[in-house]
């Protein structure tokens, strides 16, 4: 439905120039693992955080589409795809499917509203895109705890500063992850507010002239049909120079609630919780860094769903940063009772057009 009023406006406005002109990008990245630690080839252990890639190659994700952006209006359509994150829950589509689809519109000074389907405004690393992904994937955390694209209606309003702004989102969703309507009355809200000083708090290459700085809180609620889902957490980013340090710490509660109508995601109230530290340095065209991260699906259970890694690589960018090429070594730490050789390494090219 956003779509259609989007591109309803789109052809009523352009010939005034209302709608910026549409200007096309591409990604396509792919990579090849080459080491996996796994003993056994048959029955390889799974867990949170490992894409289970036996040594081969991938197409990671692609995506291809129109943007365009002006004082009044903004609009992003793409397609594309991306495989599976993790072989525990298959979290992906091999399939070439709709990726985003929003319209902005400049309501009043300061205030944007946007809908379509679009990233909810939820941890700083989840709405990085990943197209500026120094190592190449996102902490488990952040794939697993918190929602990514829906279908809704967003408000986005900014105060500048002068060196500084607070931006302050607050959105509705169908929170069920389908690009086709809602199968319940339930509904998703998230709300973010976000001190920001500097350009750049979404993105770590590169030297800055000064201070960069992103500080936020966020959180959400989703009723669905037989799960309470309640996340919030906060992330930090700053970048000095060629020093760029990210942080973010997160918490989630899954409950059950009308377990009569259907299968609830857990069978009692479920605490998750976790974190993650990144520190890089850009020097001239290429930029080493290393994460720490760790995500808990049980905080009342030691079991195998607790998993902690360490990725260590560096990415070379050309200059115009349209072509990236890297290497990293994923470490990955189970508690001394459910340890499995699971270790990965893996070479990365992503091909970038904006």
């Amino acid at each position: 439905m956003f779509v259609s009023i989007a591109l309803s406006l789109m052809n009523y406005a352009y010939a005034d120039d209302v709608v910026a002109d549409p200007q096309p990008f591409g990604l396509l990245h792919m990579w090849t693992t080459v080491y996996d630690m796994d003993e056994n080839e048959v029955a390889d252990p799974a867990g949170y955080g490992d894409p289970e890639d036996d040594i081969g190659f991938k197409l990671r994700r692609t995506r291809a589409g129109i943007s365009g952006s002006n004082d009044q209006t903004r609009y992003h359509v793409s397609v594309g795809m991306s495989s599976p994150f993790d072989a525990t829950l298959n979290r992906g589509s091999e399939r070439i499917d709709l990726v985003d689809a929003y319209f902005s519109w400049k309501a009043v000074q300061g205030l944007w509203l946007t809908g379509g389907v679009q990233k909810v405004p939820v941890s700083r690393e989840q709405i990085m895109s990943s197209s500026d992904l120094v190592l190449a994937e996102r902490a488990a955390a952040s794939v697993w705890m918190v929602p990514n694209r829906e279908v809704g209606l967003l408000g986005d309003y900014t105060v500048d500063m002068k060196s500084s702004k607070l931006n302050v989102q607050a959105g509705i969703f169908n929170g069920n992850g389908s690009l086709l309507g809602d199968d319940n009355s339930g509904k998703m809200l998230a709300g973010r507010i976000e001190y920001t000083m500097g350009e750049g708090a979404y993105n770590t290459f590169g030297v800055t002239d000064g201070l960069v700085m992103g500080v936020a809180l966020d959180g959400y609620l989703n009723q669905e049909i037989a799960t309470q889902d309640l996340g919030y957490g906060a992330d930090v980013i700053i970048r000095a120079a060629g020093l760029s340090v990210l942080g973010e710490f997160r918490m989630r509660t899954l409950s059950p609630t009308n377990t009569t109508v259907d299968v609830p995601a857990v069978l009692s109230e479920t605490q998750q919780m976790g974190y993650l530290a990144q520190v890089g340095y850009s020097v001239g065209q290429f930029e080493p860094a290393v994460r720490y991260s760790s995500f808990d699906d049980n905080t009342d259970l030691v079991n195998t769903g607790d998993g902690r890694e360490v990725s260590a690589g560096v990415t070379w960018h050309n200059k115009t940063d349209s072509v990236r090429i890297g290497g990293s070594y994923v470490l990955r730490l189970e508690d001394d009772a459910y340890v499995v050789s699971n270790d990965t390494a893996r070479l990365w090219m992503m091909l970038r057009y904006k």
